[in-house]
This record gives structure tokens, sequence and C-alpha cells, in this order.
């Protein structure tokens, strides 16, 4: 017998380790990818990561049968997932292009453009998916000894595994993302992943059984005849998941009202969150007893969890104030890990209870995974689509809070019906106070602001509207004469007139031809109002991926400030990204589009003004037509970079005060006529004296094409314009690197290594 020793144990952790980081890694650089070309809000964002996990778990289940030697297949699944994420952005790059003109649904059915989302998720993620799913039974397959089986080691495995992701998730805003493009980081990843196939192959020449030994003590829970989990654990591994992601939603819709547009969020939950998760599996599934204990510890599992999001709600709403990305990381953490340090527990305990023998845990692995991951993505699925736009965040949070509680009963009740734990007196008291204690908390924290937790607004004088794509809300002041316009918290515009769209709208109003005129970003709609006055103007099209700005701005007070002129026959909305719709409108359609759109380093901004954004404006416009778009960056390298794609798109442009550009593929010309009776009725507004036509002819100065060309424009793959805070500068690890895998070759040999 070999005996087991630590080096051992470490190896096998280094690889359930590193194969949880690239996973992540993946699946962040595959859903910009995706979103680049299909959409990025937060309802492809649900899609994205729903259809992730529902693929890890069918792969689960595909790769769930035991084998006696599986280390080889492990790591060919390992080479597998490698060799696609080194080719994996240029194929999905073009397979988007091809799909995208294949199902193209046309401008009249962005509504459909949803399901295209779907289908080109399934194909680009699935091959990848499945694989990445298969590792977590190969790793049981290949690590756990079938002779000398401990079911702690299940936890081990699990959480390391889940440790692994939350590094790989955090390494992408601080190493990857603000060093690298994305193939960059696609291939560097891929090369890590083969080399882990390497490394596997090479490790498992030394794996060794142990001598004969009984199975884990205690009684087993299944029978040993049943092939897959008793359905009691297919429902608890089902619910488990859906509660997880149905609770990630709202925690990534909290993140986005109360940090708006930052590229932070993703990271900053889901790190604390998978790393939580890890924490659970590690520490709650060490029992040695199999038979006793287990369902009374599920049942608190459940239960505390939903003790874990009340703390979420209390925390959130008892300390509103952040004043840094540093804090805001560690506020998170607090908020997080309550809820996901006891859930973690929950899945290794399920396999712990289904599995009594080696043989049957990678089986009950792909069963209890697959079903896991359907519960996820129906959690994600429903609470996106249904009941947070129908019933809100409030509403959904209690509805998580005493659906925990009832599936807490539930297990409590049938592991007592069954005598599967010694049922005392001190136990159901202390059960049922704590149980009574937990469901009470929802009522006395219902007396603090939950519009704090769901709108982000501290006054009372605020309308909001929650939807698919998250929440709308009007600050007014105490008459409502006047408010401010915010989406996803993130403040958009003013009621009636916000003084930057007063600037923009003088523009289009003056030029010669603005006959069908393109809005991109609607703000408060005070530019609409102005536009539609305008007779010349005979359509004008907005596009805003919100669906609640536009109806929260044709309601009450608001519609009347607005004149109803988001009902105006003139005026089509279209809720859908930029991106896609600039990309499916017809050539040469408009002769003015005004873009009133994200800065720079917003989440998802970076493609936004990308090159092949401005080329798609470019093809959309009319030849003699003309591109005002507003400058909303500060940073001298991303000016200079949304200049430096302009200028390859457009053969004149001309800068107004240097916040406001022009662009065009004819020299630009303004009635001057018309121009005087626009500026002398925004006179006020604009701060303006005679003569007013000065603001518009002298603010002009024409852009030197050559001086841009020499910069970088931004590309879709390149996001450092985002990812700006918190940079690790590689030459200071490069020594450490070093060091680190010279210490690594010199400690391993040849001698034969124990499986855990």
């Amino acid at each position: 017998m070999i005996p087991v020793r630590p080096l051992h144990q470490t190896f096998i952790i280094f690889i359930v380790i590193v194969s949880g980081f690239c996973s992540l890694v993946y699946q962040t650089a595959w859903d910009r990818v995706i979103r680049y070309n299909f959409g990025g809000d937060s309802v492809s964002s649900a899609i994205v990561t729903s259809t992730f996990l529902l693929g890890l778990g069918v792969g689960a289940f595909l790769f769930k049968r035991y084998k006696s030697r599986s280390i080889g297949i492990y790591a060919n699944v390992e080479l597998a997932i490698g060799l696609y994420a080194l080719f994996s952005y240029f194929v999905l790059s073009k397979l988007a292009i091809s799909l995208g003109q294949f199902l193209n649904p046309g401008t009249t059915g962005f509504d459909s453009f949803r399901i295209v989302l779907i289908i080109v998720c399934f194909l680009f993620m699935l091959p990848p998916c499945l694989l990445m799913g298969g590792t977590l039974p190969l790793m049981f397959n290949s690590f756990i000894d079938r002779e000398r089986y401990n079911g702690k080691k299940i936890g081990i495995i699990y959480g390391f595994n889940t440790l692994g992701a939350s590094l790989g998730i955090l390494s992408v805003p601080l190493l990857f993302f603000n060093n690298f493009d994305i193939p960059t980081t696609l291939f560097f990843v891929g090369g890590l992943n083969i080399a882990l196939s390497i490394f596997i192959r090479f490790f498992g020449r030394f794996l060794t059984f142990q001598s004969k030994a009984p199975e884990e003590s205690g009684i087993p829970l299944q029978d040993l005849n049943q092939k897959r989990p008793e359905p009691f654990l297919l429902w608890l591994s089902a619910i488990s998941g859906f509660i997880t992601l149905a609770m990630e939603l709202i925690l990534f819709r909290m993140a986005m009202v109360w940090i708006p547009s930052s590229a932070y969020n993703f990271p900053a939950i889901l790190m604390p969150l998978l790393f939580a998760l890890s924490l659970g599996s590690l520490v709650l599934t060490q029992s040695n007893t199999l038979q006793e204990g287990y369902f009374l510890r599920l049942a608190a599992l459940f239960l505390f969890s939903s003790l874990g999001i009340i703390w979420a709600v209390f925390f959130r709403t008892s300390f509103p104030e952040i004043d840094s990305v540093l804090k805001y990381f560690f506020y998170f953490a607090f908020l997080v890990f309550p809820y996901a340090f006891f859930q973690g527990g929950i899945f290794p305990i399920l396999l712990r209870i289904a599995s009594a023998q080696a043989k049957r845990l990678p089986s009950n692995t792909g069963f209890l995974y697959l079903v896991n991951s359907i519960g996820a993505f129906f959690g994600g699925i429903f609470f996106q689509f249904y009941f947070l736009p129908v019933f809100g965040t409030k509403a959904a949070v209690l509805v998580l809070i005493f659906f925990g509680m009832a599936v807490s009963a539930g297990v409590f009740l049938r592991a007592q019906s069954e005598k599967r734990i010694a049922f005392y007196k001190p136990k159901m008291i202390v059960y049922l106070i704590l149980f009574v204690m937990i469901g009470s908390l929802p009522w006395v924290i219902g007396k603090i602001r939950w519009n704090i937790f769901t709108y982000g607004m501290a006054t009372d004088v605020f309308e909001g509207l929650e939807g698919v794509t998250g929440v709308a809300t009007i600050d007014w002041n105490g008459d409502k004469t006047a408010g401010g316009v915010y989406v996803n918290g993130q403040y958009m515009s003013a009621l009636p007139d916000h003084p930057k769209h007063v600037r923009l709208a003088v523009f289009p109003l003056s030029f010669h031809n603005r006959e069908r005129v393109l809005v991109l970003g609607l703000g408060g709609g005070g530019m609409i109002r102005e536009l539609a006055k305008d007779a010349k103007i005979k359509q004008i099209d907005v596009v805003d991926w919100s669906y609640e700005l536009p109806e929260i701005l044709s309601q009450g007070e608001a519609e009347v400030l607005l004149g109803q002129v988001l009902k105006n026959p003139k005026v089509k909305i279209f809720n859908v990204d930029a991106r896609v719709a600039v990309s499916l409108f017809d050539s040469r359609k408009y002769d003015l589009i005004v873009d009133n759109l994200a800065i720079t380093h917003w989440v998802g901004a970076t493609s936004i003004k990308s090159v092949k954004y401005f080329r798609e404006v470019s093809r959309i416009l009319k030849q003699d037509g003309l591109y005002v778009l507003d400058i909303n960056t500060n940073r001298p390298h991303s000016y200079r970079s949304l200049l430096s794609g302009l200028v390859r798109n457009f053969n004149f442009l001309k800068t107004h005060n240097s916040s406001i550009i022009l662009s065009s593929n004819r020299p630009i010309q303004f009635n001057r006529q018309t121009a005087h009776m626009v500026l002398e009725s925004r006179k006020a507004e604009l701060n303006l004296s005679p003569p007013y036509t000065n603001w518009l002819f002298k603010g002009m100065t024409d852009i030197s094409k050559p001086e841009f060309l020499k910069y970088d424009p931004i590309r879709d793959e390149l996001l450092v314009h985002e990812y700006f805070l918190l940079p690790i500068d590689l030459s200071r690890w490069q020594s450490l690197i070093n060091r680190i895998c010279k210490k690594l070759a010199g400690q391993f040999g040849k001698s034969q290594i124990t499986r855990f």
C-alpha cells in the first residue's frame, strides 16, 4: 500500500483549481463575443449564463459512466477544451456573422431576436460546455480511490474546483481584460488548459489504488441496486440550482442599480459568490457520519441560506454608501457570503447521500448535476422574463426566502418520517425556534426602505418601474415639474430637458436634409419632442435597449412634459441593443443619426464605440447624411481611439467645442437661416447672444484624419477602456512565477502517486 503524501494531494487540488479557473475565464470571454454580435443587455447575460449552466449539466450527464481508468479520458477532455479555446474567438466571430445573416429577423422582428440569441448560445457554447460539464464526474472517477472510498473527498474536489472558478472570474478584470485583448486571453488560457491536459496524462501514470478497504462507514442511504438517485434527492438538487441562480440574478440587478454601468459589477458579485460556494463545500461536508446527520444538515442549510438572503437585504439597506472600488468588492463579499456559503454545502452533501459506493459517484454526479443545471436554467429564465417584470425584486426576494424555508421544512419532515435522523425533542424545538425567527425577519426588515434595495433611490418623490431589462426611475422635484431619469440606477437625462440634449438637437434641426432621423439612446425624451415638432422631419426611429424607459416616459407627469411625443406617429421605438440595430437597418436609410450612447468605460461600451460599430453607422447613413456623436469621455486615450475609429469610416469630420463630433461622407453643411431660428429659440438654455449662429459655425473645427489614423481604434476585443481600475503590473510577478515553477519542477519525482 502506497502512503498518501501531502504533495500528491496538492497536485490533485492544483488540477481541479486550474480546471475551474479556465472554465470561468472562457465563460466571460465567450459571453463578451456573443453579446458583441447579438446584444449586451441584462437579458442577453441571463440567457448566456443560463445556457452555460445547462450545458455543464448535460455534459456531466453524458460523462457519467464509470470507467476504471478514466484519467486518460479526463486528460483528453481538458485537451479538447483548450484546443477549442485557442481558435474560438475567430470561429465564433465568423459563425456569429454567418448565423446573424442566415437568421436575421430584420428590423421588423427585433422582438424575436432573443430566439436567435438562444439558438446562437446553444450552437456556440454547447460543445465546450458539454466538455467542461464532463470534468466533474471525470475528476471524481479519476481522483477518488474506489477501493478506499471516502465521501469527504467529494466536498474537497467540488469545493476547490469552484474556488478555481472564483479565481478565474477575479482574474478577468484584474489580469486579463485590462492587459490583453480577448483573443490573447483565450489563447493564453487555452494553452494553460492544454498544459494541464499534458500534466494530467503524465500524473495519471503514477496513480495507484489502495488495497481493498470497506465502503464509507454507515448504513447506505441509497439502495445499492438503484441505478440513479431517488427522486427526492433530484428535486432537492434542482431546487438548489433554481434558488442559487435566481438569487444571483437579483444580486446582479441590485449591483446594476447601485453602481450603475460598471464593468466591475459582474466580478464583484460572481467572485465572492463562487468563493463562498467553494468554502461551503469544503467546510460543511467534512463529517464522517453518513446516515444520521446529513438530512438534518440539509434542512439546516436550506434554512440558513434563506437567512443569508435576509442578511443581504438587511446589509444592503443598512449600509448603502461606498466610496471606492476596493471597498465595493469587500462590500459585496459581506453581502453575498452567508447565502452562498450555506448553498455551497447542499450539492456535495446530496452526492454523498446518493453515493454510498465509489462506482456510483460518477453516475450520480451526472444525474444530480443535470437536474441542478436544469433547475438553475429555469430559475434564471423564469425570474428574468416573468417574475421580476411582473412582481418586482421585493416579491422575488420574499419568494426565495420562503421557498427555501418550505424546502427546509420538507427535508426535516421527510427525514423524520423515514427515521433517517434520531428525532429528539431538543432538536425539534431548536429547529422550530429557528424556523419561526427566520420567518419573522422579512416583516422586520420590511420596515426599512425597500426602494433603496430595489431602485437605488433615497427620496420619496420618485416613480419606479421594473421589467425584463431592469428598472427605470424618475426622481422628481416636489411639484413634479422636473426630474432626473435613471435606467438601472444610471443617470440618463433630465425632464423636461437636459442641457446636453438641448445642444445635440441643434445639429439635426439645422441640417439641410433631415427627413429621416435615427436617434441612438432615448435619454429623457426631450430631444425627441423637439425633433418631432419640426415639419420637415417625417420619421424618427429611436433605439433604446431598455423596455422600461419608454414605458415610464409614456405615463403620468412625464408624458405631459414630453407632450405625448412617444405616441406621435412619426416616432417609432426599437427596444434592442444599438450594436444589433445598426447592423440590421437598411443601407443608406437615414439623413441624420444622433448618437446619445454610452461613456466608453461603461460595461459593454467598448464594442458600442468600436470601429465595426462606426462602420455600420456609416453604412446606414446616406452619402450626404450627418452623424452627430456626443463624446462622453474625459480620458485622452479613449478620445483618441474614438476619433481613430471615426476617421477610418467617414471622409469628413468636424468637432464642435471638443465634445460633439460631426461626421459625414460629403462636406458638412448647415442651413444658416434655419440654424439662426433654432438657436434663437434656445438662446436662454445655451446662454447665447447675437449673432446666435456664431455658436454653431465658429464652434466647429476640422479634424485632421492623418493625426488620428496613427492611433489604434477601439475594437470589440480590446476592453482596456472598460477595465481601467486595479491593474496588475505583470513585470512584478514574472520573477515570482519563475521561482514557483522551478520549485514545483524540483519537487516533482517519479514515485507512485496515490489518489486521495
